[in-house]
């Protein structure tokens, strides 16, 4: 994607996401105000909603509902069997605050 046709500024921070209740945790790769791009091993499909938590070092979590929007498979030897891209569809004030301070930063 052409970095300027992007809405929002992205986060490069050591950040870890993982679906609401669940143990696993793995590092994002892309983080927008609108959405993330993050490796999975499962097989998602378009347009399934999850919950997601985002874990901060040093921060509480921030909890949002997503959408998947795209699923490319990796190939062998990548760091996981599918890149998924993710949209925000429920970030809360107080989230959206957060992440934004997360952002900004």
């Amino acid at each position: 994607m052409d970095p300027e046709r992007r809405r929002h500024p992205r986060l490069n921070a050591p950040i870890l996401w993982r679906v609401a209740g669940l143990r696993t945790a793995r590092a994002p790769v892309d983080l927008s105000l609108g959405g993330m791009r993050m490796y999975s091993d499962d097989a998602l499909e378009v347009g399934t909603r999850l919950e997601l938590e985002l874990l901060v070092p040093g921060e509480e979590k921030i909890e949002f509902v997503v959408r998947v929007v795209w699923v490319d498979a990796l190939p062998a030897g990548s760091p996981a069997r599918y890149d998924v891209g993710f949209e925000f569809l429920s970030l809360d004030a107080v989230a959206a605050k957060h992440l934004g301070a997360l952002l900004s930063k």
